[in-house]
């Protein structure tokens, strides 16, 4: 499936060779009635959270920054 990158998730300086690799090797996910979380490491082994819309029909990447500690729990 391929999956798309929005300009919002560019909001925190996250580049597009950070946030693929973490959504696509998540090692946790936190959904809530919106949004799926998934968090997992960028090529450096930082660990990003990245969320896309629940409802969508395809995956558009609208999120992506430092994983916070309420999505580490």
């Amino acid at each position: 499936m391929e999956v798309w990158i929005a300009c919002s998730a560019h909001r925190h300086g996250i580049a597009n060779d950070g946030i693929l690799p973490a959504h696509r090797n998540a090692i946790r996910m936190v959904v809530t009635d919106e949004i799926a979380m998934l968090i997992g490491a960028d090529r450096s082994g930082r660990l990003l959270e990245t969320g896309t819309p629940v409802q969508a029909e395809s995956v558009t990447i609208i999120h992506a920054m430092p994983a916070r500690a309420k999505y580490l729990k």
